[in-house]
């Protein structure tokens, strides 16, 4: 029996939006004097020192840009190699090639889904100038253990925080573990402003390096910041009649083809190219979206643990992997295993349940070319296997427990 097309579940697509954020971006789509500057950007970036105790914090367009701005704070460039784990997205790696260094892909471990400790030690050289840790759909790394690696060698370490924020290891936040972090806005994390990202910095030399990169830096274009504002107002029309023929997914082409709406990955980011609004400052508008769901970081994060509790209670009789997730740990995603993961997807999608593809390749999307970012094909096996047989199901605050329940029936049928 076939769902009701006007109520897809939906895993992406804006899913962080509410009625609220609706109507702050509908007023700041009517103040476009108030696009670019105000105090939201300095607000946004004060709320994440206090949380994370932080002195060094600059707000950029997106976590791409953090990223390069903490590659370039710690005078990262030609000849150098930054290890960074397979299975990620190909917006944790363009940074590195942007930059002028190369990766050096670690693979994962699958507990964690994050960098396997014995296979960094195994790869690490003397060109390694910088470490970068994912902690993947918000179940922590192996942190403590890259930590002690990395500091027996001197390597900075950067957190990349863009599926968490707040989740901690042993009381302490993920993010304060190593020299600096960085986080993604983006339209399906933790909090979405459509585009976003911060960067904390805790060496002193090199936050002062990550303040002077963000003081040179320009803000986006009007049009650009505007593609972002109207990205979860055409979401509220487009998401019931995505899956009813077809209706909203062709609209989204449509708008995306005539620029009113930017797409997630841009074309030249496939082959690793640098699109011209790479990096930037944060406009004020968009920090204006982002700081209102930190205000609201609390409930987010209290109806992820609810859903999660509510699959690992009903799915635990199937033959999946289910996350290993840890106290004090809330999940973007929640992560299931299984050998018919594409399968399984796919049949989903018919159904009206649009689910995860993070990540159907080693470096997402499935359209990246591994080739222009560097990959060698069996240097990750472990990565590698996991692409072939993840499933992840919504968590986020419009994932109602009637939802959650469908999903769970859905993949008991299966």
């Amino acid at each position: 029996m076939s769902r009701n097309p006007f109520k897809p579940i939906s895993i992406s697509l804006s899913p962080n939006v509410s009625k609220d954020d609706l109507w702050i971006a509908l007023k700041m789509l009517f103040i476009p004097w108030k696009w670019k500057e105000g105090d939201f950007s300095s607000d946004f970036e004060r709320v994440f020192r206090e949380f994370f105790d932080v002195k060094h914090a600059a707000a950029f367009n997106s976590g791409r840009s953090a990223l390069f701005a903490l590659l370039s704070s710690f005078r990262i460039g030609e000849g150098d190699q930054v290890a960074v784990q397979a299975f990620t997205c190909s917006a944790a790696i363009a940074p590195i090639l942007w930059i002028g260094a190369k990766p050096l892909y670690i693979d994962v471990a699958e507990e964690t889904l994050s960098m396997d400790p014995h296979d960094l030690e195994a790869k690490l050289t003397s060109r390694v100038k910088a470490i970068i840790v994912q902690h993947t759909f918000g179940v922590s790394s192996d942190i403590e253990r890259i930590m002690d690696i990395a500091r027996q060698r001197e390597i900075p370490v950067i957190e990349d925080c863009a599926h968490t924020i707040g989740n901690s290891v042993h009381g302490k936040k993920l993010g304060t573990f190593g020299d600096a972090a960085f986080f993604s806005f983006g339209r399906d994390k933790v909090i979405s402003s459509v585009y976003g990202g911060m960067a904390i910095c805790f060496q002193h030399k090199a936050g002062k390096n990550l303040r002077h990169f963000s003081e040179q830096l320009s803000l986006p274009s009007r049009f650009w910041i505007f593609q972002q504002i109207i990205h979860p107002l055409l979401f509220a029309f487009l998401l019931p009649i995505y899956s009813f023929f077809h209706l909203g997914k062709v609209l989204l082409v449509l708008f995306q083809k005539l620029g009113l709406l930017s797409l997630a990955v841009s074309k030249i980011e496939r082959t690793a190219g640098k699109p011209l609004y790479f990096p930037a400052k944060l406009p004020n508008a968009l920090a204006g979206l982002a700081l209102h769901q930190f205000g609201k970081l609390e409930l987010l994060e209290r109806h992820r643990v609810e859903i999660s509790d509510m699959y690992t209670e009903h799915l635990s009789e199937l033959r999946m992997r289910l996350p290993m997730k840890k106290q004090g740990e809330t999940l973007l995603r929640y992560s299931v295993m299984t050998p018919r993961a594409h399968e399984i997807l796919k049949k989903a999608w018919k159904r009206g349940f649009l689910l995860g593809d993070w990540y159907t390749q080693v470096i997402s999307p499935d359209s990246t070319d591994l080739a222009a970012f560097l990959y060698k094909n069996g240097s990750c096996p472990v990565a590698q296997r996991m692409a072939e047989s993840i499933l992840n199901l919504p968590t986020h605050i419009n994932t109602t427990r009637e939802q959650a329940m469908e999903i769970v029936r859905f993949l008991k049928e299966k």
